[in-house]
Protein backbone atom coordinates (compact mmCIF):
# COMPACT_ATOMS: atom_id res chain seq x y z
CA UNK A 1 0.00 0.00 0.00
CA UNK A 2 1.39 3.26 -1.12
CA UNK A 3 2.46 5.44 1.87
CA UNK A 4 -0.09 8.55 0.59
CA UNK A 5 -2.87 6.24 0.87
CA UNK A 6 -2.11 5.25 4.21
CA UNK A 7 -2.03 8.48 5.25
CA UNK A 8 -5.69 9.22 3.76
CA UNK A 9 -7.25 6.23 4.68
CA UNK A 10 -5.67 7.02 8.33
CA UNK A 11 -7.43 11.08 7.92
CA UNK A 12 -10.65 9.16 6.76
CA UNK A 13 -11.14 7.25 9.97
CA UNK A 14 -10.24 10.21 11.93
CA UNK A 15 -13.00 12.50 10.32
CA UNK A 16 -15.62 9.19 10.90
CA UNK A 17 -14.44 8.92 14.77
CA UNK A 18 -15.20 12.67 14.94
CA UNK A 19 -18.17 12.77 13.34
CA UNK A 20 -19.65 9.57 15.26
CA UNK A 21 -18.21 11.44 18.41
CA UNK A 22 -20.05 14.38 17.44
CA UNK A 23 -17.19 17.02 16.52
CA UNK A 24 -14.77 17.62 19.57
CA UNK A 25 -14.98 16.27 22.80
CA UNK A 26 -17.20 18.11 25.26
CA UNK A 27 -14.54 17.01 27.79
CA UNK A 28 -11.64 18.84 26.24
CA UNK A 29 -11.73 22.39 27.06
CA UNK A 30 -10.31 25.11 24.86
CA UNK A 31 -7.76 28.26 26.85
CA UNK A 32 -10.01 30.66 28.42
CA UNK A 33 -9.94 33.80 26.00
CA UNK A 34 -9.58 36.17 28.96
CA UNK A 35 -6.07 34.73 29.27
CA UNK A 36 -5.29 34.39 25.83
CA UNK A 37 -2.44 37.26 25.93
CA UNK A 38 -0.69 35.79 28.81
CA UNK A 39 -0.50 32.33 26.94
CA UNK A 40 0.51 34.09 23.61
CA UNK A 41 3.10 36.48 24.76
CA UNK A 42 6.58 35.70 24.16
CA UNK A 43 8.35 36.16 27.16
CA UNK A 44 9.68 32.44 27.76
CA UNK A 45 12.39 30.77 26.12
CA UNK A 46 13.27 27.70 24.86
CA UNK A 47 15.96 25.40 26.15
CA UNK A 48 19.69 25.68 25.05
CA UNK A 49 21.32 22.47 27.13
CA UNK A 50 19.58 20.25 29.48
CA UNK A 51 21.97 18.02 31.80
CA UNK A 52 20.88 14.93 32.84
CA UNK A 53 21.52 12.97 36.27
CA UNK A 54 20.57 9.53 37.70
CA UNK A 55 20.74 8.99 41.73
CA UNK A 56 23.46 6.92 42.99
CA UNK A 57 21.48 5.53 45.43
CA UNK A 58 24.59 3.89 47.41
CA UNK A 59 26.32 7.01 47.83
CA UNK A 60 23.53 8.89 47.51
CA UNK A 61 25.01 11.44 44.64
CA UNK A 62 23.87 12.78 41.38
CA UNK A 63 25.69 11.22 38.73
CA UNK A 64 26.31 13.02 35.16
CA UNK A 65 24.30 10.84 32.55
CA UNK A 66 23.93 13.07 29.46
CA UNK A 67 23.93 16.58 28.35
CA UNK A 68 21.71 17.91 25.30
CA UNK A 69 21.84 20.93 23.68
CA UNK A 70 19.58 22.70 21.19
CA UNK A 71 20.29 24.54 18.71
CA UNK A 72 17.43 26.94 16.64
CA UNK A 73 15.60 28.87 13.86
CA UNK A 74 13.22 30.97 14.34
CA UNK A 75 12.67 29.52 17.88
CA UNK A 76 12.32 25.87 16.20
CA UNK A 77 14.96 23.46 17.25
CA UNK A 78 17.15 22.54 13.95
CA UNK A 79 19.42 20.09 15.74
CA UNK A 80 19.49 18.38 19.27
CA UNK A 81 23.19 16.65 20.14
CA UNK A 82 23.40 14.37 23.10
CA UNK A 83 26.49 13.16 24.13
CA UNK A 84 26.18 10.23 26.91
CA UNK A 85 29.08 10.32 29.74
CA UNK A 86 29.69 6.55 28.95
CA UNK A 87 30.30 7.53 25.13
CA UNK A 88 31.03 10.66 24.50
CA UNK A 89 33.03 9.66 21.19
CA UNK A 90 29.48 8.98 19.73
CA UNK A 91 27.06 12.07 20.09
CA UNK A 92 24.01 11.58 19.12
CA UNK A 93 22.24 13.88 17.01
CA UNK A 94 18.91 15.01 15.46
CA UNK A 95 18.72 17.51 12.73
CA UNK A 96 15.66 19.41 11.78
CA UNK A 97 15.18 21.19 8.29
CA UNK A 98 11.82 23.43 8.31
CA UNK A 99 9.72 25.10 5.54
CA UNK A 100 7.82 28.08 6.73
CA UNK A 101 4.71 30.11 6.60
CA UNK A 102 5.87 33.44 7.87
CA UNK A 103 7.01 32.13 11.52
CA UNK A 104 4.69 29.11 11.40
CA UNK A 105 6.06 25.71 10.41
CA UNK A 106 4.76 23.96 6.88
CA UNK A 107 7.04 20.75 6.84
CA UNK A 108 9.51 19.38 8.84
CA UNK A 109 12.23 16.74 8.18
CA UNK A 110 13.90 15.20 10.93
CA UNK A 111 16.69 12.71 10.68
CA UNK A 112 18.76 10.68 13.81
CA UNK A 113 22.39 10.02 12.95
CA UNK A 114 22.22 6.72 15.13
CA UNK A 115 18.98 5.43 12.96
CA UNK A 116 18.79 4.46 9.59
CA UNK A 117 14.97 6.29 9.32
CA UNK A 118 13.32 9.28 7.97
CA UNK A 119 10.25 11.66 9.98
CA UNK A 120 8.14 13.80 8.27
CA UNK A 121 5.89 15.95 9.78
CA UNK A 122 3.30 18.22 8.41
CA UNK A 123 1.37 21.58 10.06
CA UNK A 124 -1.66 23.42 9.74
CA UNK A 125 -2.19 26.60 10.69
CA UNK A 126 1.23 26.01 13.05
CA UNK A 127 -0.09 22.58 14.67
CA UNK A 128 1.34 19.19 14.23
CA UNK A 129 -0.99 17.35 11.51
CA UNK A 130 0.87 14.27 10.34
CA UNK A 131 3.69 12.64 11.36
CA UNK A 132 5.64 9.49 9.19
CA UNK A 133 8.53 7.35 9.71
CA UNK A 134 9.74 5.90 7.30
CA UNK A 135 13.01 3.56 7.97
CA UNK A 136 14.48 -0.08 5.90
CA UNK A 137 11.83 -2.48 8.11
CA UNK A 138 8.47 -0.36 8.87
CA UNK A 139 6.19 2.41 7.98
CA UNK A 140 4.55 4.31 11.01
CA UNK A 141 1.94 7.39 9.99
CA UNK A 142 0.38 9.34 12.94
CA UNK A 143 -2.75 11.92 12.05
CA UNK A 144 -3.54 14.11 14.92
CA UNK A 145 -7.13 15.46 15.90
CA UNK A 146 -7.93 18.14 17.76
CA UNK A 147 -10.85 19.32 19.93
CA UNK A 148 -10.43 22.92 20.22
CA UNK A 149 -8.76 25.52 18.85
CA UNK A 150 -5.56 25.23 21.18
CA UNK A 151 -2.48 23.19 20.93
CA UNK A 152 -3.99 20.16 22.50
CA UNK A 153 -4.79 17.45 20.31
CA UNK A 154 -7.53 14.54 21.90
CA UNK A 155 -7.12 11.79 19.61
CA UNK A 156 -3.94 10.31 17.36
CA UNK A 157 -4.33 7.32 14.81
CA UNK A 158 -1.36 5.27 14.20
CA UNK A 159 -0.91 3.03 11.67
CA UNK A 160 2.42 1.11 11.56
CA UNK A 161 3.25 -1.53 8.85
CA UNK A 162 6.25 -3.53 8.63
CA UNK A 163 7.86 -4.48 5.79
CA UNK A 164 6.66 -7.87 3.73
CA UNK A 165 8.50 -10.10 2.30
CA UNK A 166 7.78 -12.62 -0.11
CA UNK A 167 7.56 -15.39 2.37
CA UNK A 168 6.50 -13.64 5.20
CA UNK A 169 3.07 -10.83 4.82
CA UNK A 170 3.60 -7.36 5.96
CA UNK A 171 2.68 -6.90 10.13
CA UNK A 172 0.15 -4.21 10.86
CA UNK A 173 -0.18 -2.15 13.65
CA UNK A 174 -3.41 0.38 14.37
CA UNK A 175 -3.57 2.18 17.50
CA UNK A 176 -6.63 4.87 18.24
CA UNK A 177 -5.21 6.98 21.57
CA UNK A 178 -7.79 8.95 23.02
CA UNK A 179 -7.25 12.21 25.13
CA UNK A 180 -9.30 13.79 27.61
CA UNK A 181 -7.96 17.32 27.86
CA UNK A 182 -8.81 20.11 30.67
CA UNK A 183 -6.67 23.54 30.56
CA UNK A 184 -7.32 26.08 32.74
CA UNK A 185 -5.81 30.07 31.84
CA UNK A 186 -4.65 28.27 28.41
CA UNK A 187 -2.49 25.43 29.70
CA UNK A 188 -2.62 21.91 30.57
CA UNK A 189 -4.17 21.23 33.37
CA UNK A 190 -5.13 17.58 33.82
CA UNK A 191 -4.95 14.45 30.87
CA UNK A 192 -6.58 11.36 30.88
CA UNK A 193 -5.11 8.52 27.55
CA UNK A 194 -6.65 5.47 26.68
CA UNK A 195 -7.52 3.52 23.80
CA UNK A 196 -7.71 0.85 21.55
CA UNK A 197 -5.37 -1.27 19.06
CA UNK A 198 -5.00 -4.17 16.30
CA UNK A 199 -2.28 -6.12 14.90
CA UNK A 200 -2.72 -7.88 11.95
CA UNK A 201 -1.68 -9.34 8.77
CA UNK A 202 -3.18 -8.70 5.33
CA UNK A 203 -5.95 -11.21 4.98
CA UNK A 204 -6.65 -11.91 8.50
CA UNK A 205 -9.46 -10.26 10.24
CA UNK A 206 -9.02 -7.23 12.35
CA UNK A 207 -9.54 -7.68 16.07
CA UNK A 208 -9.92 -4.12 18.25
CA UNK A 209 -8.50 -4.63 22.13
CA UNK A 210 -8.55 -2.18 24.63
CA UNK A 211 -5.20 -0.66 25.82
CA UNK A 212 -4.61 -1.28 29.79
CA UNK A 213 -6.11 1.06 32.13
CA UNK A 214 -6.06 4.55 31.04
CA UNK A 215 -3.01 7.42 31.89
CA UNK A 216 -4.18 10.17 34.31
CA UNK A 217 -1.39 13.33 34.18
CA UNK A 218 -1.34 16.16 36.87
CA UNK A 219 -0.07 19.65 35.52
CA UNK A 220 0.82 22.94 37.55
CA UNK A 221 0.17 26.20 37.41
CA UNK A 222 2.54 26.78 34.44
CA UNK A 223 1.10 23.24 32.70
CA UNK A 224 4.11 21.51 33.49
CA UNK A 225 3.51 17.68 34.97
CA UNK A 226 4.14 17.15 38.46
CA UNK A 227 2.65 13.64 38.56
CA UNK A 228 1.57 10.44 36.74
CA UNK A 229 -0.87 7.93 37.50
CA UNK A 230 -1.69 5.00 35.64
CA UNK A 231 -5.23 3.42 36.46
CA UNK A 232 -6.03 0.11 36.01
CA UNK A 233 -9.65 -0.26 37.05
CA UNK A 234 -10.33 -2.95 39.60
CA UNK A 235 -6.36 -3.56 39.75
CA UNK A 236 -6.17 0.07 41.33
CA UNK A 237 -4.29 3.06 40.49
CA UNK A 238 -0.52 2.81 40.17
CA UNK A 239 1.51 6.12 40.50
CA UNK A 240 4.59 5.86 38.09
CA UNK A 241 6.55 9.27 39.19
CA UNK A 242 6.44 12.68 39.99
CA UNK A 243 8.18 15.71 39.32
CA UNK A 244 9.61 18.54 41.40
CA UNK A 245 10.73 21.94 40.32
CA UNK A 246 12.86 25.14 41.04
CA UNK A 247 12.19 28.13 39.77
CA UNK A 248 13.98 31.07 38.61
CA UNK A 249 11.11 33.54 37.50
CA UNK A 250 9.74 32.48 34.98
CA UNK A 251 12.37 29.61 34.23
CA UNK A 252 12.65 26.23 35.67
CA UNK A 253 16.15 25.50 36.10
CA UNK A 254 16.21 21.72 38.00
CA UNK A 255 13.45 19.56 38.24
CA UNK A 256 13.95 16.39 40.37
CA UNK A 257 11.94 13.19 38.89
CA UNK A 258 10.86 10.76 41.65
CA UNK A 259 9.16 7.18 41.90
CA UNK A 260 7.18 5.78 44.87
CA UNK A 261 9.51 4.45 47.62
CA UNK A 262 8.46 2.22 50.72
CA UNK A 263 5.94 3.31 53.21
CA UNK A 264 4.62 6.73 51.43
CA UNK A 265 7.97 7.89 50.79
CA UNK A 266 9.58 8.98 47.62
CA UNK A 267 13.30 7.83 45.75
CA UNK A 268 14.95 10.47 43.48
CA UNK A 269 15.31 8.73 40.80
CA UNK A 270 16.71 11.47 37.84
CA UNK A 271 17.58 14.95 37.89
CA UNK A 272 17.29 17.86 35.28
CA UNK A 273 18.93 20.81 34.88
CA UNK A 274 18.38 23.44 32.43
CA UNK A 275 19.31 26.40 30.48
CA UNK A 276 18.13 28.57 27.87
CA UNK A 277 18.71 30.62 24.70
CA UNK A 278 17.36 34.57 24.02
CA UNK A 279 14.55 33.23 21.57
CA UNK A 280 11.70 33.51 22.79
CA UNK A 281 8.55 31.40 23.25
CA UNK A 282 4.70 31.50 24.43
CA UNK A 283 4.30 29.87 27.83
CA UNK A 284 1.73 27.28 25.89
CA UNK A 285 4.89 26.23 24.23
CA UNK A 286 7.39 26.16 26.77
CA UNK A 287 5.23 24.26 28.79
CA UNK A 288 4.89 21.42 25.95
CA UNK A 289 8.77 21.96 25.64
CA UNK A 290 9.29 21.56 29.44
CA UNK A 291 6.75 18.25 29.52
CA UNK A 292 8.87 16.55 26.62
CA UNK A 293 12.07 16.95 27.91
CA UNK A 294 10.58 15.32 31.33
CA UNK A 295 8.94 12.22 29.71
CA UNK A 296 9.97 11.97 26.51
CA UNK A 297 8.05 11.34 23.31
CA UNK A 298 7.32 7.74 24.10
CA UNK A 299 4.83 8.08 26.69
CA UNK A 300 1.30 6.52 27.01
CA UNK A 301 0.05 9.57 28.89
CA UNK A 302 0.57 11.87 26.46
CA UNK A 303 2.84 13.39 23.35
CA UNK A 304 3.80 16.97 23.76
CA UNK A 305 4.10 18.36 19.85
CA UNK A 306 6.45 21.36 20.61
CA UNK A 307 8.25 21.39 17.66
Amino acid sequence: MKKSVIILLIAAILLSLTACAGGASPDSASPDTATADQTTELRYHPVSSVKTYHKDTAQGAWVLQSTTTVEYDRAYPTLFTTVNEDDKEHPKTIACEYTFDGDMPLTRTETVNTANSKTTAEYQNGRLSTLTTDSADQYTATVYQYGGDDDYYTLALTETRKTESEDDPAVINEQVDSVIVTTQNGLLKTTSASGVYANWKDGDKKEWQRLRGSYLADYDDDGIIRMMTGDFGKDGKRIDKRFVTTRDGDRITEVVEEIPGDEDTWTQLMKYEFSYSDTTISAVRYSLMMNRFLVGDQSGYYTYNWY
